[in-house]
């Protein structure tokens, strides 16, 4: 597992130079920026570490990589504290040669400006990462598809940084995006990992141990259908459904673009929306608008069921970033919103016109709101995520509390 591991992290890191023009992004010193971890007796030298994927690879490194190329080091990537964290980070690597950084978006992005802010003083004030890091030419990310920062992580890196996107899974490193600018990310298929595919249509759960004969292979695959990734991988695991699902965009060589995960995709109502659908929607409008968006989260609201079928409407949560021109009301955010997801979406469009699913609902939030939603619950910083889209409730439910908002 680990050798399948490694080899996925080197094609990854490979499509970067390539994407770079040479090995620019690996000359020097990399800062893998990691998490937390769960338990106070974890030591660096303890012969097993439990912690989250990107911390473990922040301090599984023989000796002397760690200490003339991979950074922060193992006892500030243990810390439990995420802001304590970032401050030892920065102290440690201020004066050094970080070329590449790589972690989740989203903390890539408040891990940016929390060292933009320390550094800023008077007149030395620096407005990106390349200022603290002059040689720094790409920052890596995997764990979620940064749609809704894309455009102010760009920014916020320097013009020169390259953004370099890696889908990465429990069980492996799947696909790394590639040089050019064809859409979706290269699948690297020669990790010792054994890829199949099963379509979404196919799915069912309660069913799963029959559903073998259905899964593809690689050749077998077609573009633009969505597809439930099934991995063997050196590890011993055989036809694991991992949940994630991909669309390809190209089949030679193989390209595809992860699109969300089963479990959270929004068919309350029947409309089969999946977290990239709704990231492409409110993102493209965000930045014909010029709005500066932040945080958002996406929820059915259920008003009444009848004979087994769901009525309702989405109610989206979104924060935009404070100082955003002309911002809009939430009715006006609903009704483009609602006008784009039919024209994109064919099963969003077949429900509203059936009227089960009605016009959504937009409860704009305060900046940095959802930063304390996420301190409150104890998962700021490193690895924790909070999920874009769910088809239950329970963060929704947990926002309203918080914002104390009218339940109509």
């Amino acid at each position: 597992m680990q050798s399948a591991y490694s080899d996925g992290n080197r094609d990854a890191l490979l499509h970067a130079t390539a994407r770079a023009g040479g090995v620019y992004p690996l000359l020097d010193r990399v800062l893998l920026l990691g998490g937390s971890v769960p338990s106070n007796r974890l030591k660096v030298d303890d012969p097993i570490a439990i912690a989250d994927l990107a911390t473990l690879a922040a301090i599984q490194h023989p000796d002397w990589m760690a200490r003339h190329y991979f950074e922060p080091g193992s006892r500030i990537a243990l810390r439990r504290d995420w802001d304590t964290m970032v401050d030892r980070i920065l102290k440690r690597t201020r004066e050094r040669d970080i070329t590449l950084i790589a972690g989740n978006p989203q903390w890539l992005f408040a891990f940016s400006k929390r060292v933009l802010k320390a550094v800023s003083a008077g007149k030395k004030r620096k407005k990106t990462l390349l200022g603290i890091w002059p040689n720094l030419h790409s920052l890596a990310f995997t764990g979620d598809f940064p749609g809704p920062i894309w455009n102010q992580l760009k920014k916020i890196a320097g013009r020169d940084v390259i953004l370099h996107e890696v889908f990465a899974t429990t069980e492996a490193i799947v696909a790394a995006q590639g040089p050019g600018s064809l859409p979706g990310l290269r699948l690297l298929a020669e990790t010792g990992v054994y890829y199949e595919f099963l379509s979404v249509d196919d799915y069912a759960p309660a069913d799963l141990a029959t559903l073998g004969p259905k899964a593809v292979p690689l050749p077998a695959v077609m573009i633009d259908q969505n597809y439930l990734l099934v991995l063997t991988t050196p590890a011993g695991l055989v036809r694991h459904v991992t949940g994630d699902v991909v669309r390809f965009t190209a089949i030679q060589p193989p390209r595809i673009l992860p699109i969300g995960q089963i479990e959270l995709r929004l068919s309350t109502f029947g409309e089969n929306l999946f977290t990239r659908n709704v990231i492409h929607v409110l993102t493209d409008l965000c930045q014909i608008k010029k709005w500066q968006l932040t945080f958002f989260h996406l929820a059915p609201l259920v008003n009444r069921s009848e004979l087994g079928v769901s009525y309702g409407s989405h109610e989206w949560w979104i924060e935009l970033q404070a100082g955003t021109v002309d911002t809009p009301t939430g009715p006006i955010i609903a009704a483009e919103l609602d006008q784009r997801l039919q024209n994109l979406h064919e099963g969003y469009k077949m429900r509203r016109s059936k009227g089960n699913l009605e016009a959504p609902l937009v409860r704009q939030v305060m900046p940095g709101a959802f930063e304390h939603w996420l301190r409150h619950h104890n998962v700021w910083g490193g690895p924790h995520k909070l999920p874009i889209t769910r088809n239950d409730r329970k963060i929704a439910e947990s926002l309203t509390e918080m914002a104390r908002f009218a339940k109509d």
